[in-house]
C-alpha cells in the first residue's frame, strides 16, 4: 500500500478528540517540512496505537503521565519481543 499524507491524517483522525486535532496539525507540519509520507504514516500509526492503549485502560489523555508513557513503551517492547521469538520458531521448521 502506498503511503500518503492523507492516510496518515486519516489514522490520526481515528483517535478522535483533541489528540486527533493536535496530531493532524503535526502531520500537516511534517508535510510542510518535507518529511516523507511514509514517515508521517509511521508516526500516525504509533500515535493511533498509543491512543488505543490508553483508551483501553480508561486513562484520560489530559492526565497522562510519564509513567503511563513508559508503561506503554514497555508493553510494546514485550509484544515485539514475543513476535521475534515466534518468527524464530517458525524459521526452525
Amino acid at each position: 500500500m502506498e503511503h500518503s499524507y492523507e492516510i496518515a491524517d486519516a489514522r490520526v483522525r481515528a483517535i478522535g478528540g483533541t489528540s486527533a486535532e493536535h496530531l493532524g496539525s503535526f502531520v500537516t507540519w511534517l508535510s510542510s517540512q518535507q518529511y516523507s509520507a511514509g514517515y508521517a504514516c509511521i508516526v500516525a500509526r504509533h500515535a493511533l496505537a498509543f491512543g488505543r492503549w490508553f483508551e483501553e485502560r480508561g486513562i484520560d489523555v489530559e492526565v497522562l503521565t510519564d509513567d503511563d508513557i513508559e508503561r506503554f513503551q514497555r508493553s510494546r517492547a514485550r509484544r515485539r519481543s514475543r513476535r521475534t521469538e515466534t518468527r524464530r520458531q517458525g524459521d526452525k521448521r
